[in-house]
Formats: structure tokens, sequence, C-alpha cells
């Protein structure tokens, strides 16, 4: 298996379910020098790793917006029909569906901070990212504060 790189670390789950659809293959017979390439560069590395872009068919969206309308999240969507959860979002979006961040309890998340947690202790509670806890606290009228008003641990 090829080592991820930090762009592509957060892919390593993907790959590695690729990974198990794969059957091996094993050689039955030995390789013959004469029509192998042996031109390639056997120390390289992969240098990206994309993932490969998914279209969704007008069944497909419909399905989507139901089962998000019904409770199910976007990273759960994206997963289903293998694709990016940007790409589930954008989807909602563009069919007129208001995308919430339902991961976050927002009137718990706004004690919390005014209580003096930090948008990274919020995000471990809730199993999200600090950027979404801060957008989130922004978006509810949530004065943020600066680095330097935390103390110094």
């Amino acid at each position: 298996m090829v080592g991820l790189l930090d762009d592509n670390s957060k892919n390593y789950i993907a790959v590695v379910k690729y990974r198990r659809k794969c059957h091996n293959t094993h050689v039955e017979e030995p390789i013959d020098p004469t029509i192998t390439d042996t031109s390639y560069d056997p120390d390289s590395t992969v240098k990206a790793l994309k993932q490969q872009q998914k279209s969704l068919s007008e069944a497909e969206i419909l399905e989507v917006i139901k089962k998000y309308k019904a409770g199910a999240s976007t990273y759960d969507l994206a997963e289903e029909f293998g694709c990016h959860r940007a790409t589930i979002s954008a989807t909602l979006k563009r069919n007129g569906v208001h995308v919430t961040c339902r991961k976050v309890d927002i009137p718990v998340a706004i004690k919390m901070y005014e209580s003096g947690k930090t948008t990274t202790e919020i995000a471990k509670l809730f199993d999200t990212d600090g950027s979404a806890i801060s957008r989130t606290l922004r978006q509810n009228g949530v004065k943020m504060r600066k680095s330097w008003d935390y103390s110094r641990k």
C-alpha cells in the first residue's frame, strides 16, 4: 500500500475501502524482462492522490434531498453515494435546501464558549472541527475572542 502525504491523509479511509474491494491477483508466470517497462523509478512516491469527481444523477439528487430532509447528515450521504460531503452540500444548496450544521447544539455551544471554552474544545465535544464551531458561533451573533484573550497555560 502507498503511504499518504499530509495533503491526502484524510483520504486513507477511502483508500482502505477501495483496497479491500480489489482482489489480489497473483502472477503465475515470471515476468519477461524483454516486454516489461523497467524505466520507472522504484523509489518514487505518489505526489498527489486526487479524488475522482462524482456527478450525481437526477434520481440520486432526489434521493439525497429526501434522505437529508429525513435527517441524514452530509457525511453519511457522501459515504453512501461515494462522493465528497462538499458535493452533497453543494447539491442540496443548488436545489434550494437549507444546509445546517446539525452536529452542533447551538445553545450549548454558545454557553460553553461564553464560559471560556475554546472552539477546539467545543468541537471535540460535538465531533467536528473548530472552524465549524467558529462559523456557527459567528452566524449566531457571538463576538469571537482573539488569541490573546486566552490565558497562557
